[in-house]
């Protein structure tokens, strides 16, 4: 199976991305010590390079995983079909709470990770099982 150290770190950092880790962040930072949208930079970005190298992934290895779990192809095929709006979404919502960081839009850019969020966790629970496995 054509597999890559990198991308296993990759998942690494996804999942530490969504297992709620949080920091302190400096008040004149980058993100002006917005947890909200730093956690959803981090999401957009790090989710965005996992979901890219598990489709490719599933396509490098379509007939041998086909053999082993369905899911797996329907799963990436869901997420090719579906990822680019989830992610003009994500990053529009993020732009809209960047320049007005209401409760509402917080809302509704959370909502809109969870949904990313649950794609990730999917793409990494397979990749886990099936590119991971030893022998």
């Amino acid at each position: 199976m054509k597999t890559k150290l990198n991308i296993g770190l990759l998942f690494v950092a996804a999942s530490l991305t969504f297992a709620g880790c949080t920091r302190t962040l400096e008040p004149g930072g980058v993100y002006n010590g917005d947890q909200i949208l730093f956690e959803a930079e981090s999401a957009i970005n790090t989710s965005g390079k996992m979901l890219d190298t598990y489709v490719n992934w599933e396509k490098d290895n379509r007939d041998l995983l086909w053999k082993s779990n369905k899911g797996i192809k329907k799963s990436a095929d869901f997420i090719r079909a579906n990822a680019k709006q989830w992610f003009k979404s994500a990053e529009d919502l993020r732009n809209t709470y960047k320049n007005f960081p209401t409760p509402e839009n917080a809302s509704t850019l959370k909502k809109t990770l969870a949904l990313i969020n649950t794609a990730t966790t999917e793409a990494l629970a397979y990749y886990t099982k099936y590119a991971l496995k030893k022998g």
